[in-house]
This record gives C-alpha cells, structure tokens and sequence, in this order.
C-alpha cells in the first residue's frame, strides 16, 4: 500500500542519521531498509523540521517496523495518510541535501 507520510526530523540527530542512511547500516536492513533509503532520497522539507514523502508499506499497522527501528530514533510526529497513487505534489528542499550538507 502507497501512503503519503509527513514527519518532524530532529535536527540534532541528521548527522548520524544520514551517516547510517549512507553506510549500509539502514540499506542492509530486512526487509525495509532499501525502501527507507530511497524514501529519505526523496522527502522533501516543506516547513522547519518538516518533512513530506511517499513510501510504500505492507504492514497491519503502517510503518511499524520502520518506526521501531529508524523512524522513531530521528523522527516524531509520523503521520500516514493511505493514498492510490503516487503525485507530484510536494514541493519544498531535498531533505537528502539537506542532510549531506551537515
């Protein structure tokens, strides 16, 4: 299932975050590290400490794996709303170059 997520990112914590996102600590997670990699390539920040991207979860309780071994570490406030596509509507900084410029 395709949701639409927003979160808050704590801005203390993005230099280990992204450090983790880029060496294989959270890619080689099972089964959804690659899928949290490619979604953090793609929020964007649209408002301070805010963040909006898609990603795709199967789970009964969405993103519970996600959140209990990531999302909740750097992230507060998830929010998941349960969408049937994928748009182009969030606009607003990469929060992957964000990130790297730390």
């Amino acid at each position: 299932m395709l949701y639409k997520v927003s979160a808050n990112f704590h801005k203390n914590l993005l230099a280990e975050f992204f450090a983790k996102l880029t060496d294989g600590s959270i890619q080689n997670q099972e089964p959804d590290g690659s899928t949290m990699v490619s979604a953090m390539k793609e929020a964007k920040i649209t408002k301070e400490h805010e963040l909006l991207w898609y990603e795709e979860c199967y789970c009964s309780t969405p993103f519970a794996h996600e959140r209990k071994t990531v999302y909740d570490t750097y992230l507060y406030d998830l929010k998941t709303q349960l969408v049937t596509e994928l748009k182009d509507d969030i606009s607003g900084d990469s929060f992957w170059e964000y990130m790297k410029k730390l």
